[in-house]
């Protein structure tokens, strides 16, 4: 009796397979009209007169079908996985907080305050850039952070046209305090990243570089 070995293509579901063999089979004995098969042992056996056709199950698993499966489900998690971080994250930076001093400040405040106490002596237009909002909803936080006593404001010699900002002495304490918080924050996903190695830092470096321009793309529309 002579045995042999098939091995169907990875991308064919198994019972579909099954059918697929018996008419091939068939094809080959048309005279033979009681071509059959059974299962046993996880292998499909398909007997006909003088040959066995013997089929693994595992040979029959359709992974291309199941990988793309995995992937899409790991993919899925991912994306997951990123929106909960970031909706944790906003939250954790939109939170009003103090800062060294007994002002309670909201997240467009301190983060104005900090583009001033990076960058003394910018103006309107530049701190608008910089933020990424428009120049009419500068003002209205910077008055707030004037009143707080943390911004003054100031004009050159040169040019009494335009309006420059700086920290004051109370403003450099919670400038300096925000940067500390976010050293705080930042030292423990650095801890985690730091059991990379180079090359795996490079890869999500550059996923992450992907993401970010593709947002951008959509945004733009």
């Amino acid at each position: 009796m002579e045995a042999k070995q098939f091995i169907p293509p990875l991308h064919i579901h198994a019972a579909v397979t099954v059918e697929i063999l018996r008419v091939d089979i068939r094809r080959l004995y048309q005279r033979n009209s009681t071509c059959c098969y059974k299962f046993k042992n996880n292998t499909c056996i398909y007997s006909l007169p003088g040959i066995h056709y013997i089929c693994k199950e595992q040979m029959l698993d359709f992974s291309n079908e199941k990988g793309s499966r995995k992937m899409n489900s790991q993919s899925e998690s991912i994306i997951e996985i990123m929106t909960r971080i970031i909706n944790k994250a906003s939250s954790l930076m939109t939170e009003p907080r103090l800062f060294g001093t007994e002002d309670v400040l909201y997240a467009s405040e301190i983060h104005m305050l900090d583009v001033i106490g990076r960058n003394p002596g910018i103006n309107v237009t530049e701190i608008a850039d910089r933020l990424g909002i428009t120049k009419g909803a500068v003002p209205k936080i910077i008055r707030k952070l004037m009143a707080k006593d943390l911004v003054c404001r100031y004009q050159t010699n040169g040019n009494k046209k335009i309006v420059l900002f700086k920290l004051t002495a109370k403003g450099c304490i919670a400038f300096q305090r925000h940067i500390e918080w976010h050293q705080e924050f930042d030292s423990g996903i650095i801890q985690k990243l730091d059991f990379l190695d180079k090359s795996q830092l490079l890869f999500l470096n550059s996923i992450m570089t992907d993401i970010e321009q593709y947002i951008d793309k959509i945004k733009k529309g």
